[in-house]
């Protein structure tokens, strides 16, 4: 059995302050539409995602308690009232919320590719990327 090493009085904290800047809503907000979009993109429902997130192994589970026990710092550094509140304040403009949600977007298909075993490698990714800001920016000229 893993078990989850961090420290929950100073996760409450951040918490806390990330509810009171308003950065707790606007996060679950964005995650619910990237959630979403990601439900719409790969043919899923709700339950299927569930269960696909329900599925994590116990390699997973010892990664994410590594990263917990080493997450202190990064809990100090994210509990900052200050910078939540520019966090929060720059989630107010529509470019800073879709790049969030295209971000978790990204984040949950190769989390899920990876999962499958079908995320391609690395340059392969990369090449595509390239390509598809290539296509865009053609677009964008009328070319």
């Amino acid at each position: 059995m893993v078990s989850l090493a961090f420290d929950p009085q100073l996760m409450f904290k951040v918490m806390e302050k990330a509810y009171r800047t308003g950065l707790l809503d606007k996060g679950n907000a964005l995650l619910g539409e990237a959630l979403g979009q990601v439900i719409e993109r790969n043919g899923l429902n709700m339950e299927d995602l569930i269960n696909r997130m329900d599925m994590a192994g116990e390699e997973t589970v010892t990664k994410l308690d590594r990263a917990l026990s080493r997450s202190t710092l990064l809990l100090k550094l994210a509990g900052n009232e200050r910078m939540m509140r520019a966090a929060s304040k720059m989630l107010d403009a529509r470019p800073a919320r879709r790049l969030a949600v295209k971000g978790m977007v990204l984040f949950l298909e190769r989390t899920m590719a990876k999962a499958d075993g079908n995320l391609p490698p690395l340059k392969e990714q990369l090449r595509e990327r390239l390509e598809a800001g290539r296509e865009r920016l053609t677009a964008a000229l009328g070319r």
